[in-house]
């Protein structure tokens, strides 16, 4: 089954410029699955805002279908917790079969999106680049090499091996020139978005100062260097995983300031992003102000910027975006929550609490780092009618977040705008978790349990939100 989350309105808001055509890709699974599909929005790389959602069920495959005008970067989120990457071209038909959390690809450019599925997208980006270019850094900081050394050793033992690795994937009828091309270029923006970050490091950053002074000039000519060499600042960039590059390339060479005749700072440190292309700036100012919506910590004037968008960008499907999401702002007038503060140590402790003396307890068991437990809170509403229907229940968020994470936590119960019970689970209850409800197999979440009101464990791994039927099912059997 396929569910579009926007209306007919949003989506055709903006034809297709040029001559589009049709790619498909079947999905298949050997357990039930939900797929997130997050396409192009105004033609911009998304990996924000799921556009599709597909529920595949076991031995029945579910055929997703796209138009395309040249070639998107379409990012895909399962259930079971993993993500791949696919480049799409007219007329791709594609195959892409998940095995518990393992991904094989089948048709267009199988070959290439293995690499990319293996090499890069799950593989550690930190053991791939990061960590080397880092070590070549820290010796020039500490001063045990010359400045001089560092971008030819990077090109020669980092960058060159990959670029030369991916064009020695063999051309085939399901592997095309025109995805070498465009998979070099995305990781060739990855690897030299970070190199100008560290390189930028060392110019900013007082405790390397003194080392980098003698070397300014030539640093600030590399960094500009890698910035032409990399990609022109073109809505072209923005069809590739563009953040980290956009950003710096806006610093850089303009700074954190708006444009002289901008009147009103509403953008907060977005505004220079008004620097850009002015067709770059629905995709920029749109992601950006999803962002302050997800983090909940808002530094633009959203109310500006959403009058800003209707105004200059009528037409953009950001606009559509941003107008249905101040709309869904009513939602959280229902929002009731309420934090724990006393110590609990177990889960049979839950009952002392007053509000929850002789109620039922559904758990859930979660973490504000943990994907697919953010993606079950899209069926928070489905979970909440569901509970509702039975008497004397009460819902208790249990994370398993670390004391440091606490302001993430609060601020994903906030933007998810989860209403009930929040406990941050102290390591003595935790223990007691994974004694009661995991025994000696391993502390997986999100897991689901359901206490009566003496405390007495009734199902220690609940269906998911996300599996709603199944879980009434379940839930029906113990409530009556």
């Amino acid at each position: 089954m396929k569910y579009k989350l926007f209306s007919l309105f949003f989506m055709l808001l903006l034809p297709i410029s040029g001559h589009a055509q049709n790619a498909t890709i079947l999905f298949s699974t050997e357990q039930d699955c939900e797929i997130s599909i997050y396409e192009p929005i105004d033609g911009g790389y998304n990996n924000q805002l799921p556009t599709t959602i597909l529920k595949v069920t076991t031995n029945k495959p579910c055929i997703y279908s796209t138009d395309i005008v040249s070639f998107n970067f379409i990012y895909c989120q399962f259930s079971q917790g993993t993500k791949c990457e696919v480049i799409l071209f007219p007329n791709d038909s594609l195959k892409i079969h998940i095995n518990n959390k393992q991904i094989t690809f089948e048709g267009s450019n199988q070959d290439g999106l293995e690499y990319l599925q293996d090499k890069f997208t799950n593989a550690s980006h930190y053991d791939l680049y990061m960590g080397p270019m880092e070590e070549l850094i820290n010796e020039y900081v500490g001063q045990k090499r010359e400045f001089n050394t560092i971008i030819p050793e990077i090109q020669k033992n980092i960058i060159l091996p990959t670029m030369k690795t991916i064009n020695e994937i063999p051309l085939s009828t399901t592997t095309s020139q025109d995805f070498i091309d465009k998979l070099g270029k995305e990781i060739l923006l990855q690897y030299n978005s970070y190199l100008i970050l560290l390189l930028r490091s060392i110019l900013e950053i007082e405790d390397y100062k003194v080392t980098a002074i003698k070397d300014s000039t030539e640093i600030v000519n590399q960094i500009d260097n890698l910035f032409k060499t990399t990609a022109l600042l073109s809505r072209e960039t923005l069809k590739y995983d563009y953040d980290l590059f956009v950003s710096q390339y806006l610093v850089f060479y303009y700074g954190e300031e708006a444009p002289e005749e901008c009147e009103e700072n509403i953008f907060g440190p977005y505004r220079n992003i008004l620097y850009a292309p002015i067709d770059m700036h629905p995709v920029l100012l749109g992601k950006a102000y999803l962002r302050q919506l997800e983090r909940n910590t808002p530094v633009m004037n959203l109310p500006k910027v959403r009058k800003y968008f209707n105004e200059k960008f009528p037409d953009s499907q950001y606009t559509a975006i941003i107008n249905d999401k101040s709309r869904n702002e009513e939602d959280s007038k229902d929002f009731f929550c309420s934090y724990i503060k006393q110590n609990i140590d177990s889960l049979s402790q839950l009952r002392t609490i007053s509000e929850l003396k002789n109620k039922y307890i559904f758990i859930d068991l979660w973490a504000s780092w943990c994907m697919p437990c953010r993606h079950e809170f899209k069926y928070k509403k489905e979970l909440n009618e569901l509970l509702s229907t039975y008497k004397d229940i009460s819902v208790v968020y249990i994370s398993i977040d670390s004391s440091t994470q606490k302001d993430s936590w609060q601020q994903c119960i906030n933007n998810y705008k989860l209403s009930g019970f929040h406990l941050l689970a102290a390591s003595e209850l935790q223990k007691s978790i994974q004694k009661q409800i995991y025994g000696s197999d391993e502390f997986t979440i999100p897991r689901y349990i359901l206490l009566n009101s003496d405390g007495k464990i009734l199902h220690k791994n609940l269906p998911r939100p996300s599996h709603i039927s199944d879980l009434k099912e379940v839930l029906d059997k113990i409530m009556q």
